[in-house]
């Protein structure tokens, strides 16, 4: 019998559990950039985008989370010449400019920070309502092929919250596509 796939609990999770999770991997960030987020704040404001309604702090996280996004995608780009998809697709060993395995890891651990970033801040921010974030959900499902990894569920269910679309539907993704088309 294979092991359960650890992204299988979230897909049934409360969406406010989800955005919690996605908060609390940028409260270091946040707070770095001045918006500190007390455990009570964090998961008031994971209520407030799940139930589409405001707080206080949302405007600043917004702020924060465009330019943390922003920096991933420039590092990216600006480093090695990638997009955000080709870097999902580039093996490590792919990439050139390292000779000792220091340099190898280096390397390997800042790609894989921004890819990180990317997908956890896109998929926040398109909870919160930036549709511009869309196609790096889009990327991230792409990239996935069916496996429903972590980064895709949470994507996956960023994308269902803002279209209004049934997960549980065979076609979910054909649905919210022709959602965002109609916007």
């Amino acid at each position: 019998m294979l092991p359960p796939n650890p992204s299988e609990q979230f897909g049934d999770a409360p969406l406010d559990d989800l955005i919690r999770v996605l908060l609390s991997q940028f409260k270091r960030l946040l707070a770095d950039n001045g918006v500190s987020l007390t455990a009570d704040e964090t998961l008031e404001v994971a209520r407030a985008i799940a139930n589409r309604t405001s707080h206080a702090k949302c405007s600043a996280i917004r702020t924060v989370m465009k330019q943390l996004v922003k920096e991933s995608i420039d590092l990216l780009q600006d480093r090695w010449g990638l997009t955000f998809l080709k870097s999902l697709y580039a093996q490590i060993d792919d990439i050139d400019n390292w000779n000792s395995t220091a340099e190898f890891l280096e390397i390997a651990n800042e790609k894989s920070n921004a890819e990180l970033r990317i997908s956890a801040g896109a998929t926040l921010l398109v909870a919160m309502g930036e549709l511009s974030f869309v196609p790096y959900l889009i990327n991230i499902i792409h990239h996935d092929a069916g496996v429903m990894d972590v980064d895709a569920v949470f994507a996956k269910r960023a994308l269902l919250h803002i279209s209004f679309r049934d997960g549980s539907a065979s076609d979910w993704f054909e649905q919210v596509e022709i959602w965002l088309d109609q916007q």
